[in-house]
């Protein structure tokens, strides 16, 4: 018996935020026209400021990101690279530096996610984290790791 009401009351809802939306558009426009008559009323000035002096700017670090550290113990490897679904498993791209005391490490940043990886040792064999899952990637076959990213904190 409420349908109709109801259905008014969802359309003047809808029609009221049209309306603001318009009108909020029209208001910076409009800002934007006055300030500059030979500007189209379609484009936004870009708002600049000056940097006063002795002010450093520092560039603004993604907190979306994690540094992830990628470890293997093989002292006898000659190289050692991490490939995974974050460099599209591809040779080359993500080299490890082996340690004094014969471990292989890597940092990288990753946004969060859940990615498959493994190391490929010498250039001939995968080998899977021996600290992780073990999960296989269904898009290239290889027998690997699962890391899961979450959100900074």
């Amino acid at each position: 018996a409420n349908a109709p009401i109801a259905r008014a009351t969802t359309w003047s809802l809808r029609a009221a935020a049209a309306l603001t939306i318009l009108a909020l558009s029209a208001a910076a426009f409009g800002t934007a026209w006055s300030r500059n008559t030979n500007q189209p009323v379609a484009s936004v000035p870009t708002m600049t400021r000056e940097v006063p002096r002795g002010v450093t700017i520092m560039p603004v670090v993604s907190t979306t990101t994690r540094a992830i550290v990628f470890e293997l113990d093989a002292p006898d490897a000659h190289t050692v690279q991490v490939l995974g679904d974050f460099n599209q498993w591809s040779r080359g791209a993500s080299e490890m530096q082996r340690g004094a005391d014969g471990r292989w490490r890597m940092t990288t940043l990753l946004p969060p996610g859940r990615y498959v990886y493994a190391f490929l040792v010498d250039g001939q064999r995968f080998r899977r984290d021996p600290m992780r899952d073990a999960v296989e990637d269904r898009d290239f076959g290889v027998n690997g790791s699962e890391l899961v990213v979450g959100e900074a904190p």
